[in-house]
Formats: structure tokens, sequence, C-alpha cells
């Protein structure tokens, strides 16, 4: 709504379910392109990456969620909850509906002989979101709370083609 940049720091806390989805199998895919060829490879790398996170990104827009990150061949999206404890069971619930779309449609995604598959992760509860930075006209996106631990303990333990749902989504 204000398009000035923000000169100082500015965070706010809210409710929220958060999906986090890792692509496994990105490591491969990139040696191969990059290591064979080289700038061509990259640029290759970048538009089939582009195409599969626009799928990606189109299914969570599609369940209502937005995604705020990306980190590396990963993202967190998020469905800000407002009002009570059932609005927050439908969001979960949502975002879990959201998971297995995910994975009905991109989880076997076939890119150069390499399967990409994905982990997902949801978790809810109240996150702390924060704009940090200023200088040079930049700012960074922040997102901290519990449910961000849940959901790194929860990739950590799922395999390729899981949906784990956190102990504070359950």
């Amino acid at each position: 709504e204000n398009p000035t940049p923000s000169e100082s720091p500015v965070a706010e806390q809210f409710q929220a379910v958060l999906l986090f989805a890792d692509i496994s199998g990105f490591t491969l895919l990139t040696e191969r392109l990059t290591g064979a060829g080289g700038a061509e490879g990259a640029e290759k790398l970048a538009d089939m990456l582009n195409g599969y996170f626009g799928q990606l990104i189109e299914i969570i827009n599609d369940f209502g969620g937005d995604v705020v990150k990306f980190a590396g061949d990963a993202l967190i999206s998020v469905w800000p909850v407002e009002g009570d404890r059932d609005s927050q069971r439908t969001w979960t619930l949502r975002a879990a509906q959201c998971a297995l779309k995910i994975r009905e449609k991109l989880h076997q995604y076939r890119v150069e002989d390499i399967n990409l598959r994905l982990k997902v992760a949801i978790s809810t509860g109240t996150i702390t979101q924060a704009h940090v930075g200023g200088g040079f006209n930049r700012l960074e996106f922040l997102l901290a709370g519990r449910q961000l631990v849940e959901r790194v303990t929860a990739n950590d333990m799922a395999e390729p083609g899981d949906i784990l749902i956190t102990p504070s989504a359950w």
C-alpha cells in the first residue's frame, strides 16, 4: 500500500499455516547441466526450474496460499489465519489438500532423465515476519517462529514423496 522504502526494521506476528516444499534431485540435475553445458546448461537449468516452480506456485495460489520465500531448491508458503481455532483447522486442512495436489502433479517430474521429487512439511502457529535492512534500497524478508524449527526437523525426517504434518499442525 505504501511504496516508500522502510528506513527501519518492521515486524509483525500473526497466526499462520506454513507449507515447506523441498525438491530432491536438484543437485544431480544441476551437476549434469552446468558441468556439461557451461553457461548454456545453467540457462537450461534456470528455464526448467522456473517451469517447475511456476507449476508449484500456481497450485499453492489455487489453494489460497502465498509463496513468501525461496531457499535454493525449496520454498515456504503461508496461509494467514484470522479468527478462531476452527479457522486454523480449516486453513491447515487446506494446506494439506494443497500438499496432496502438489505431490500428485509434481512428485515424479522428469527433467533430463532425472526425477525431481518433493518432500513437504506443514506446521501451524504464531510466526513473526520482518522486513530488515533498508540500506541501498534493499530489504530482506525474514520469517521466524517455532514452526520453522519444526519444519526443518520434519524435512530432515522426510523421504522424497512424504508429506509430514508437524505436531503444531496435528
